[in-house]
């Protein structure tokens, strides 16, 4: 499940995502973040990184 996603548009061309994602069983919670660059040939993801902590 995601929630508290966030989208930061840095210019016309470069945005960065961000959000908090959770597990149907509940041990651990996470966040991604993302950077997208959008080329000639549409959006990409240049960047990102997933991280996760136990929950509670």
């Amino acid at each position: 499940m995601l929630h508290d996603t966030q989208v930061l548009a840095v210019d016309d061309r470069t945005a960065v995502v961000t959000t908090v994602f959770g597990y149907p069983d509940g041990l651990a919670e996470g966040r991604q973040t993302q950077v997208w660059v959008r080329f000639d040939a549409g959006w990409r993801i240049v960047s990102a990184h997933v991280s996760e902590i136990p929950a509670g």
